[in-house]
């Protein structure tokens, strides 16, 4: 069974009514064919009434919150009937020894037609160029890579990983200079061949813009998936990205589908990060 999937981190997302209508309703049109998404994650969920207000929009859906120490939370929404079974679990491991980072949030899903399962795990990693923000990323994915290991090891259809967030690739800034060590493309290139998971296309490659236009936009957000995983083509890279005129697995909504200053004004009280939107192949 194939099924749709989406991420999105929803800045300092509170308990906001007429922010949540709007995050409900981009979330709702974020598929390029009109579907329902079957398994949604929202990043940086600050409040919990977030859970109250949400479950007003996607009645049909069943929700799980992180919880500790940390200020941000992730937030996942599965729809009913679309798997027989679902596991969640907070992965903490993924706070990379600071209790204030966000754990991974890990689900489970059992499919109906092949009762197959797939994990998929949600990241928001440690931000920064420097050597602290890019070393607990590194840690991060090392255990996304040693996760994956563990799964391959297994038999050959529980190898079926999906990893997505916010990875905050930024790369590497010398200390106390502007020399670059790693860039944010050198990180992102190496993201594959570390996790030994394969980094799904996207239809444009900044998922960040910064509301300020001070910053450059910075492609941070990513969809990473088993080899064995198929991913659904759902549309056509843009004419300035790296997949150009080519198909892609994933597509972008939110603010790189918007222009001016409806754009400004949507990266600015809404989200500055896009959504990522996927779909398996059966």
């Amino acid at each position: 069974m194939a099924f749709t999937f989406a991420l999105w981190n929803v800045e300092h997302f509170k308990d906001n009514p007429g922010r949540m209508k709007i995050v409900a309703d981009e979330l709702k049109a974020a598929h390029p064919a009109g579907k329902e998404i079957d398994v949604f994650g929202i990043l940086e969920v600050e409040t919990l009434n977030i859970v109250n207000l949400i479950t007003e929009h996607f009645p049909n859906y069943d929700f799980h919150l992180t919880d500790g120490p940390q200020v941000q939370e992730i937030l996942i929404g599965v729809k009913r009937g679309r798997f027989s079974q679902k596991v969640f679990t907070q992965k903490r491991e993924f706070k990379a020894g600071n209790e204030f980072l966000r754990p991974g949030h890990l689900v489970a899903l059992r499919e109906m037609s092949n009762d197959k399962w797939t994990q998929m795990l949600f990241l928001h990693t440690d931000s920064g160029v420097d050597a602290s923000g890019f070393g607990n990323r590194y840690k991060m994915f090392e255990s996304v890579a040693k996760m994956r290991k563990a799964l391959a090891k297994q038999a050959q259809d529980l190898d079926r990983l999906i990893v997505l967030g916010d990875l905050n690739t930024m790369g590497l800034h010398y200390p106390k200079r502007s020399k670059v060590v790693v860039t944010g493309s050198e990180e992102i290139a190496e993201l594959a061949k570390f996790t030994s998971l394969s980094l799904a296309s996207k239809d444009v490659d900044a998922t960040w813009k910064d509301a300020n236009r001070r910053i450059k936009d910075s492609n941070l957000d990513h969809v990473l998936h088993s080899p064995g995983l198929a991913l659904a083509d759902l549309g056509i890279g843009t004419p300035k990205s790296l997949f150009a005129n080519s198909p892609v697995k994933i597509h972008t909504a939110g603010w790189p589908k918007k222009s001016g200053a409806i754009q400004d004004d949507f990266v600015r009280n809404i989200s500055d990060h896009a959504i990522l939107v996927g779909e398996t192949v059966d």
